[in-house]
């Protein structure tokens, strides 16, 4: 199947494999494109959030009360340095990981926020969510007025310049359920989001932008993989944030017991 003979998928801002079996369709109500992979569902809206809306939120996600973070060298805040900055709205940590068998400091700065009920689990981290507030609320209503699902939580990922990354993986934690649908809103610098089939055979290549919408859904976490790869000329920081809807675990459910 040839992309460019295929007149609905003119406007697409990424090109799909030849070969690959997939349909895309422009969502004139949600001003973007949805498209149909083996096993998966895409929508990527390039500007889903205005120029504005996206500004303020960035500044909002990273205000704090000591550094100008436009101007502050954030890749000197290594681990503990980072809680010596009061953020005013968002609990930005600096976690390790588990990872081929050692512990490493992340490539990125995170948070977890969301209900009091909403704990999530990977790579040997832990997360009890922080509260949720007005700017977190506000992104998370609009966009499920898209997604049409509900979420309960949101990891936001800040990549302090294009040496932060992350490496191959796909959400599919028992807490997420077997289809789970992944939001994620991208802020600041433009970086590539790549896709690849659990097969390898297939590769896909994102530029999200910002202000961007990105939803993956269906069965995507278990036939795709996804990775943010460095881009060593990239100086400014990119705030990722991805909503989710946490299963309660089993020990957890009211009424019901575990063996």
């Amino acid at each position: 199947m040839d992309l460019f003979d295929q007149p609905e998928t003119r406007g697409l801002p990424f090109d799909l494999p030849t070969g690959l079996d997939y349909e895309v369709n422009w969502s004139e109500a949600d001003a973007g494109f949805r498209v149909t992979l083996p096993h998966a569902r895409l929508f990527y809206a390039p500007a889903f959030f205005d120029q504005q809306s996206s500004d303020y939120f960035l500044d909002y996600l990273l205000a704090n009360d000591t550094n100008d973070w436009r101007q502050t060298k954030w890749r000197d805040f290594q681990h503990d340095e980072l809680k010596k900055v009061t953020f005013r709205h968002i609990a930005w940590r600096h976690d390790q990981i588990f990872i081929y068998g050692h512990y490493r400091y992340q490539p990125r700065y995170t948070a977890w926020h969301g209900d009091a009920n909403s704990e999530y689990t990977y790579s040997g981290i832990h997360l009890k969510p922080q509260a949720w507030n007005p700017c977190l609320e506000s992104m998370r209503d609009r966009i499920q007025t898209v997604a049409n699902t509900g979420f309960n939580s949101v990891l936001l990922n800040w990549y302090r310049d294009g040496e932060d990354a992350m490496g191959w993986h796909a959400d599919n934690e028992f807490e997420l359920g077997p289809e789970p649908t992944i939001a994620s809103v991208s802020l600041g610098a433009v970086r590539d989001f790549h896709l690849r089939s659990i097969d390898k055979r297939w590769k896909i290549s994102i530029p999200l932008a910002h202000g961007s919408l990105l939803l993956m859904q269906g069965a995507m976490q278990h036939h795709w993989q996804h990775a943010l790869p460095k881009r060593l000329r990239v100086k400014e920081s990119r705030v990722n944030l991805t909503f989710r809807q946490v299963r309660t675990p089993p020990q957890k459910r009211a009424g019901e017991r575990t063996t």
